[in-house]
């Protein structure tokens, strides 16, 4: 998101990959359709609070994933504490899943003695990917904690 404002991210990642409708984002923001462009267009500049509904009311990651994308920083889902998205040995496993697959990725890639550019890349984005199912779980583990 180099040199990108939040606005001209909000706008790419909801209403551009059609994400979201502009009157469900307005709705969300408790606006109309035209203060939501005058905030994509930068003439407003969305509040903190409108950023955090924003990022609250989508079903994708990916505008919190732009937001932190050069910060030492990664966005997670975070479960409700009356919601439990996955038991702690359905998460387990699912976490061990994952890390194979990074490692079946390196074990591929090392075959001619080294790793490429696109290979780095798809280490790495699997390797985000088990880091944030492991920031999940560990939020999970959490509230499981609390169950009797």
């Amino acid at each position: 998101m180099t040199g990108e404002t939040f606005a001209t991210a909000a706008h790419r990642q909801l209403i551009t990959k059609k994400l979201c409708s502009v009157r469900s984002v307005a709705d969300t923001l408790n606006t109309s359709a035209e203060s939501l462009y005058d905030r994509f267009y930068g003439r407003i500049a969305f509040t903190v609070e409108e950023a955090r509904k924003l990022l609250n009311s989508v079903s994708t990651p990916d505008l919190a994933d732009n937001l932190l994308e050069y910060s030492p920083f990664f966005a997670a889902l975070r479960p409700e504490a009356d919601e439990k998205i996955f038991d702690l040995q359905s998460g387990a496993a699912e976490m061990v899943y994952k890390a194979a697959e990074v490692l079946r990725v390196v074990q591929v890639a090392l075959r001619d003695g080294e790793i490429d550019h696109i290979e780095r890349r798809e280490i790495a984005v699997s390797l985000v990917g088990v880091e944030k199912l492991l920031a999940s779980h560990k939020e999970t583990a959490k509230y499981n904690d609390h169950d009797p």
